[in-house]
């Protein structure tokens, strides 16, 4: 029979315990070894040696690092019966850790880890030859925190570099990064509670989370919150937060978060390095989202979809930035295989063409007075009224949707055309370069056809009249290439919304083309585009001043903010979605760099392997 151990005994036991360890610690230094081990990570080397120099230098009690680490063992919350004691003591943690993570030594290099944020790798082995990482692989680097409450910290980063021989690959605390670009999953993207993409600023968050919130609801500008963010009161680092780094991080940090919520896997990145500029950014980034708008199209198409009952085209003309001057650029049309469009790109500094058009083009645009800019605008103007009334007369209705005309001297785009279902949510959306043409209404919706054909052919559009006659004659004539989606574009029933309805003359608009003439689309909201248009058109001030890659970033990340609120779907990566989203023309987990193919399989790269002794590491390396 078992002996039978009663309370008395065991708190013997307990009080016989305590008495051998206050022979080597004290009840305070104690406690505050429990909370330096719970501060300090486990990938920290030598993490007791830290541990007992911290005690040593606050209170004065010196103890053997190994003997630290088994009284911590034995006195841990894991003990049912000596973890449930607890001690105090009067010492500030973090003003502890960061003067201690500050002094470094030849003889405790490894000091700068014990940091009070310490952002360390997701994972300890090789994503491509799963090979364990060891001391020599470690990196680290201070970088400035910063938090949702406008404070910043101190803090370190920490990456393993895989020198295998097989492959070079570094380890990052969100990411991996190759020798063409960053890739992120879910597992990386849930690491932290930081988000570290290259330099020397991280940040909490929760801080990106709030600003998502705030551009996509309040029209904060990216300028006006790190002015905000900068003059807050409390604890700041030495650094404040820039906001064209800013800037960047927070693009790839929303596009990693849509990407992982619609479904993908792997997400692919640019690829960071100290001499990144705005252009080399933008540059890699066009090749990755090249065809994000298709994935948007098709995660939200079949999200909404069952629910809908007619797609509403309408273009809002707010939105303009800059774009280059060069309109001899044809762009890919899946209805007609090209249209006439411009150059999207941004103009240079003090040019009218962007980098790529500059060499074909004169640049005049430094030898044009004042005088002669004025003269031209009244002149556009002019131009621009007489063809709109010669047009008119030849029309048999009351409506104009193209050739409007730039009256700026600077070219600039005419807007944004959007694809909306009566419940309001976003499925497809382009920039209109030139002008709101028929083909590129026709363009758009053989787009959004090809997505999901299971969409309802309605079609609303404010000159629905011009847009059905013309359909119907393209297709006719063999104008229109043969697709299933070209096919749905041709036969579907076209209709004029409510609120442009008034302004059409003809007694066929109003009987036809009538919304109310139908019993289906009774009680359905035609003028969704227009209460669309009239949130986007307070965010015309940020988009009208970015480029055209984060012109397309922007819109993106909006139009998913905006159809989670419209839903009330949680913007959270935790909720899973049942969709098949096929990919056609390419792979969302490949992308062309300089005209290889890359998948997030193309890690088993033929390297030399160089020795690198230096534990500190630079972006450039």
């Amino acid at each position: 029979m078992l002996p039978i151990t009663t309370k008395s005994a065991i708190e013997d036991n307990i009080s016989e315990v305590f008495y051998e360890i206050t022979k080597e610690i004290s009840l305070e230094g104690l406690s505050l070894a429990h909370e330096l081990d719970a501060k300090i990570q486990e990938c920290v080397p030598f993490k007791y040696h830290h541990i007992a120099t911290m005690l040593k230098q606050s209170i004065g009690i010196t103890v053997a690092p190994s003997t630290l680490q088994n009284i911590l063992f034995i006195t841990s919350s894991k003990n049912q019966d000596i973890g449930c004691f607890k001690f105090f003591h009067q010492v500030n943690i973090e003003l502890l850790l960061s003067s201690y993570s500050l002094h470094k030594s030849y003889e405790n290099k490894y000091s700068e880890l014990c940091s009070c944020i310490l952002l360390s790798p997701y994972r300890d082995t090789c994503p491509n030859c799963n090979r364990r990482f060891e001391l020599p692989n470690m990196k680290w680097k201070k970088i400035n925190v910063f938090l949702h409450n406008g404070t910043s910290k101190k803090g370190t980063v920490l990456s393993y570099r895989c020198n295998s021989g097989k492959c070079i690959i570094d380890v990052f605390p969100n990411f991996y990064r190759t020798d063409e670009v960053c890739i992120s999953d879910m597992e990386s993207f849930s690491n932290s509670l930081y988000y570290y993409y290259g330099g020397e600023s991280a940040y909490e968050k929760s801080l990106l989370n709030q600003f998502g919130l705030l551009l996509s609801v309040s029209r904060t500008s990216f300028f006006g919150f790190s002015k905000v963010n900068n003059l807050m009161p409390g604890d700041q680092c030495d650094g404040q937060l820039d906001r064209r780094k800013f800037e960047i991080d927070f693009l790839v940090y929303e596009w990693v978060k849509f990407s992982l919520f619609i479904g993908k896997q792997y997400v692919f990145t640019p690829r960071f390095s100290r001499g990144l500029d705005n252009k080399s950014f933008d540059k890699q980034f066009k090749i990755i989202i090249q065809n994000s708008y298709d994935e948007f199209t098709r995660f939200w198409s079949k999200m909404v979809f069952s629910n809908t009952k007619c797609l509403i085209v309408d273009g809002t003309w707010k939105l303009r930035r800059a774009i280059c001057s060069n309109k001899s650029v044809s762009q890919h049309s899946l209805a007609f295989g090209s249209i006439e469009s411009s150059c999207p790109n941004t103009p240079a500094f003090k040019s009218i063409y962007c980098d790529e058009c500059k060499p074909m083009f004169i640049d005049v645009s430094k030898t044009i007075s004042k005088v002669s800019k004025a003269r031209q605008r009244r002149l556009d103007r002019d131009h621009q009224r007489n063809k709109i009334l010669k047009t008119l007369q030849q029309l048999s209705c009351n409506v104009r949707k193209d050739d409007i005309l730039s009256v700026d001297l600077r070219e600039r785009a005419l807007g944004v055309l959007i694809v909306a279902t009566d419940k309001n949510v976003i499925v497809a959306f382009q920039e209109l370069l030139r002008t709101e043409s028929k083909k590129e209404v026709i363009d758009i919706l053989t787009r959004v056809y090809k997505c999901n054909e299971k969409l309802p052919r309605t079609i609303v559009y404010d000159a629905g009249c011009l847009l059905e006659q013309y359909v119907r004659n393209q297709w006719a004539k063999g104008s229109m290439k043969q697709s299933t989606a070209t096919m749905i574009v041709a036969n579907a029933r076209y209709l004029i919304d409510r609120f442009h309805l008034v302004n059409h003359k003809r007694r066929r608009c109003h009987k036809e083309l009538n919304p109310d003439s139908y019993e289906d689309m009774s009680g359905i909201n035609t003028q969704a585009c227009e209460e669309i248009n009239k949130d986007l058109k307070y965010l015309a001030p940020i988009l009208n001043n970015t480029t055209y890659v984060r012109h397309k970033l922007l819109l993106l990340i909006l139009s998913h903010y905006h159809n989670c609120r419209q839903l009330k779907l949680k913007y959270d990566l935790n909720m899973s979605f049942q969709i098949d989203i096929e990919h056609d023309e390419l792979d969302t987990n490949t992308m062309e760099v300089d005209g290889i193919v890359c998948r997030c399989d193309f890690l088993s790269l033929q390297n030399d392997n160089q020795e690198d002794n230096s534990n500190e590491w630079t972006d450039d390396e």
